[in-house]
């Protein structure tokens, strides 16, 4: 009958296992949705760039007479999003300036920008998330505006 005793504890490990097992594969599985969706914007926006045709969306625009302009904007972006996987603070740090650049474009919609911030604030290094929200309250009213706290804060 001492089997019978170590059983539930054993199914209780092997409840745990599983439970931290598929919580990684949770991370994985987000992990490769967003590398995914990067994969994704990076080809509409070599598609926009071989078209002639302008393309306005509520949250993407490309207009082929300011391609330079937009790529610019856009491979900040990339940089910016891709800085976000990173742990360095000064990497952070260091790229704040895009961020103020993003949201001063009338050609970036500012919800972009708020994915970047909310990636900044959803970040594994407790010094990046206190960076980032220093930031986002020091950001002068014309930027705060633009913003949409609720996509930055992710409520």
């Amino acid at each position: 009958m001492g089997s019978n005793r170590d059983r539930p504890s054993a199914l209780f490990v092997d409840r745990e296992a599983r439970t931290a097992s598929s919580q990684l594969s949770a991370a994985e599985l987000i992990f490769s949705l967003r590398k995914s969706c990067v994969y994704l914007l990076k080809r509409l926006i070599d598609t926009c760039k071989a078209s002639a045709t302008p393309v306005h969306l509520e949250v993407f625009q490309w207009e082929p007479r300011a391609a330079a302009e937009l790529e610019k904007l856009w491979n900040g972006w990339f940089l910016l999003y891709e800085t976000a996987e990173d742990f360095a603070l000064h990497l952070v740090q260091d790229s704040w300036r895009q961020v103020l650049t993003l949201l001063a474009s009338p050609r970036m919609h500012p919800s972009w920008v708020g994915i970047v911030c909310h990636r900044f604030l959803r970040h594994d290094n407790a010094a990046v998330k206190k960076f980032t929200m220093a930031r986002v309250l020091q950001l002068e009213d014309e930027h705060l505006a633009r913003l949409d706290v609720r996509l930055v804060l992710g409520v």
